[in-house]
């Protein structure tokens, strides 16, 4: 269960992590929903927190929608999918890795 920051998304999809995602403000409503749209994730919607927050979530609440994501096993397996390709985008001749070094070549020039 994330805010769904960048970096923690980054994380989870680096580990093939399945995400229960809870955004709250700035790119976190963004990457969740990239989360759900890749499929490697749920994003809990109409639950609110922080300063507009009046009410708290149960704890049954949180725990059936934790149990969802953990048993889905098509999310498991998309999980697992971004994670072997995230893997290759930061490996040797990843496309990451390549346009990182582009552009290092192209600043050392300047």
């Amino acid at each position: 269960m994330s805010h769904s920051g960048w970096n923690s998304v980054m994380e989870a999809a680096m580990h093939g992590v399945r995400m229960l995602v809870w955004p709250f403000g700035g790119d976190q409503r963004i990457n969740a929903g990239m989360v759900e749209s890749a499929g490697m994730g749920r994003q809990l919607k109409g639950w609110e927190w922080g300063c507009g927050g009046e009410k708290v979530v149960a704890d049954e609440v949180i725990e059936e929608a934790l149990r969802e994501i953990m048993e889905d096993v098509i999310v498991g397996a998309v999980a697992a999918r971004v994670r072997d390709e995230a893997v290759r985008a930061v490996g040797v001749g990843g496309s990451s890795r390549e346009c990182l070094a582009g552009l290092i070549e192209k600043w050392s020039k300047c």
